[in-house]
């Protein structure tokens, strides 16, 4: 069992149970989670994760709490629990009763132990190695411990071990040499891991909504998606695949499509949830969202890489722009005004550069376009109101600052 307190910068206590974990998902997260103030912390904790009974370790040196105190409680380290140890409740066996959750569980679990152990036909180093650079991190003398100064040693002299009895490099091994290579051959020895996923997955872009507003989904661009489509035959785990093109977005870790799943992927869940049309909310969609940028109306190609770089699929829609999408440019932006001037100051002294700032957007159609209700949402905020109509090659100005404006372009309307 783990029972965290972990440090936090304030001082105060942040609790987290987290029940018996799986040792290589508890250290896959161990290591990609905690956070850097917390280093030695991490050290201290992983090597003394043979310890059975629960005592505070403190953080960056002895006689001091500079960032709160960190305590575990963890079953003997040398024990290989099942995949799904530890105390039930209600979410755990949600996603273990449901055939879909356990199977992309599964897959991630098979990532991981890949990714962390090996097979006992190819092990990897990476567990090994990332010990290793704990131990330089905490006793980087290697001396003796009743004599040295390195915080293994200070902490050794003051709890009397590191589990078991042993001095902290002594059982840094038993976690290399004992603990490593029993867990990774029980894990591979457990029928219902899946096979390694294959290098080249067919995983294909479906459906793009890259104009809400035109199909009446939504009112603005905040319902856009696209589709990821599994057609394979096993879950495939797409952590930290990216995609490219107009929008930018690295799937998170532990993002697993299932067998013959769908995955959409929206600008804003907020947004995709109101969707008026489907897709929307309440149909139990596989939903991630948070990429930057948004879809093209005007058309473009996206591409979709695996976390090693390799193209998994790519695809080019043409688009169908509205007309204002299609002309309306921004053909102007004083974004660093000079200084307000001495007599620019004498009629207001209140002025400052930004009051000088705008934007010029031009209409560059052969027909009239009303920009009505047409938004600026980043880095400026503003909406043009109702009756706003662009001729042919006219332009019109976004100013910060009216006043300021007329000021330094008197005559200009």
């Amino acid at each position: 069992k783990i029972d965290i307190a972990i440090a936090s910068g304030g001082g105060e206590e942040q609790h987290q149970d987290e029940g018996e974990v799986h040792w290589a998902e508890a250290a896959w997260r161990w290591f990609t989670q905690v956070q850097p103030h917390v280093k030695k912390a991490e050290a201290l904790c992983l090597l003394q994760r043979s310890m059975k009974v629960r005592r505070p370790v403190r953080i960056f040196g002895h006689g001091k709490k500079e960032h709160g105190v960190w305590y575990r409680r963890i079953d003997d380290t040398f024990t290989n629990n099942n995949l799904r140890s530890g105390a039930s409740n209600r979410l755990k066996t949600f996603i273990f009763s449901d055939a879909t959750l356990n199977q992309m569980y599964l897959r991630r679990m098979r990532t991981l132990m890949d990714t962390v152990f090996g097979s006992p036909a190819t092990p990897n180093s990476y567990l090994s190695d990332r010990v290793d650079e704990l131990v330089t991190l905490i006793d980087p003398n290697n001396n003796n411990p009743q004599r040295g100064n390195d915080d293994a040693d200070l902490d050794y002299r003051k709890w009397g071990s590191w589990g078991n009895r042993n001095a902290m490099r002594a059982a840094a091994d038993r976690i290399k040499f004992e603990h490593i290579p029993s867990r990774r051959a029980q894990l591979y020895g457990l029928g219902e891991i899946p096979p390694s996923q294959p290098e080249a997955p067919v995983i294909r872009i479906g459906s793009v909504d890259y104009n809400p507003a035109k199909t009446g989904a939504s009112p603005d661009q905040s319902g856009e998606y696209l589709l990821l489509v599994n057609s394979n035959r096993t879950a495939i785990d797409c952590s930290n695949w990216e995609i490219s093109g107009g929008i930018s977005y690295t799937l998170p870790p532990g993002t697993v499509i299932p067998t013959r799943g769908r995955l959409y992927i929206a600008r804003e869940a907020k947004g995709f949830r109101a969707r008026s049309i489907s897709p929307k909310a309440s149909e139990k969609r596989y939903l991630i969202s948070g990429y930057r940028g948004q879809l093209s109306a005007r058309g473009e190609t996206i591409v979709l890489k695996d976390d090693t770089g390799n193209l998994i699929d790519s695809r080019t829609y043409p688009g169908d722009p509205t007309p204002t999408q299609e002309f309306l440019r921004i053909s102007e932006i004083l974004f660093a005004p000079t200084s307000p001037t001495d007599e620019e100051r004498a009629r207001d002294p209140s002025l400052e550069s930004s009051d000088f700032e705008f934007v010029e957007l031009t209409n560059t159609g052969p027909s009239p376009l009303d920009i009505s209700g047409a938004q600026f949402m980043e880095g400026i905020v503003f909406t043009f109101p109702p009756g706003t109509i662009l001729e042919s090659g006219e332009h019109i100005l976004v100013v910060a600052n009216l006043a300021a404006f007329n000021m330094r372009h008197p005559g200009i309307s």
